[in-house]
């Protein structure tokens, strides 16, 4: 009797982009949307590593702030930890915008991420803007996709979506300007 034990082959690359804007620094409840966000991505990479898989992190504002390139090994899960749990992360600039993904995540991408790598976009996606800006960010993303898995994960607090319910005067102002 002859036994053959199936073991999976696993090798995949993640990439994470982190968005470090002033956005991502805002929560009504008892946590910011980083640090949400940042307890996210340290679960993800710690399961992706345990699994065998290599995983990188970027950190992103209105340009790259920061790089950590795919790899597996023993260092990684604490050079990303390290990373998302500065505390003097989160940069002033523009919320995130679509001509950022066209002139840096794009390129950059290409030039040093393999084909099949499983991209997760980490943000609040605050900044797109109007109809337009999505249709062109569809666009970019349609070229990029066919290079590369693409997961976008939208952190919001509650009151980004509904605006609690009060009593007097209320000031709205657009962060876009």
């Amino acid at each position: 009797l002859m036994v053959k034990e199936f073991i999976e082959e696993r090798s995949l690359s993640i990439f994470f982009l982190y968005d470090v804007t002033k956005t991502m620094v805002f929560g009504s409840k008892n946590k910011l949307k980083s640090v949400y966000a940042a307890e996210l991505i340290a679960s993800l990479s710690y399961a992706a590593l345990k699994t065998g898989n290599e995983v990188g992190l970027g950190l992103f504002s209105d340009k790259i702030e920061d790089m950590i390139p795919p790899r597996y090994s023993r260092t990684q899960f604490g050079a990303i930890l390290k990373k998302i749990s500065n505390p003097f992360l989160h940069k002033e600039g523009y919320p995130f915008n679509i001509d950022f993904i066209y002139k840096n995540i794009i390129p950059y991408s290409l030039n040093t991420l393999r084909k099949g790598t499983i991209f997760i976009l980490v943000t609040d996606f605050i900044g797109l803007g109007n109809e337009q800006g999505i249709e062109q960010l569809g666009k970019y993303l349609s070229f990029f996709t066919s290079k590369f898995n693409l997961i976008g994960l939208m952190i919001r607090d509650p009151i980004e979506c509904e605006l609690p319910i009060c009593s007097g005067n209320i000031m709205i102002e657009d962060p876009n300007i």
